[in-house]
């Protein structure tokens, strides 16, 4: 939490390396700087072995990117969907 509050604006989520490829987990995708470029929930083929543990951080700008939001296939907003 220390390390998010010395940021200005945006968002930190967490994860755990750890084997992906049964599609039973979030996967978190990062580029080579280890920005966070994806999330994915439950892929049948992740493009990465770290697994989203459900923990999020943002700021609040957050509020205005969710009223941008339509619901999911299960009738929920989805954290993943937030850009």
């Amino acid at each position: 939490m220390e390390e998010f509050d010395k940021k200005s604006k945006g968002a930190m989520v967490f994860g755990i390396k750890m084997p992906t490829e049964s599609g039973q987990y979030g996967v978190i995708e990062i580029d080579k700087d280890g920005r966070v470029i994806r999330l994915k929930k439950n892929p049948n083929i992740p493009k990465s072995d770290i697994a989203q543990t459900g923990i999020y951080m943002y700021d609040d700008q957050v509020f205005k990117f969710i009223k941008n939001l339509t619901p999911s296939a299960r009738g929920e907003l989805e954290v993943t969907d937030l850009k």
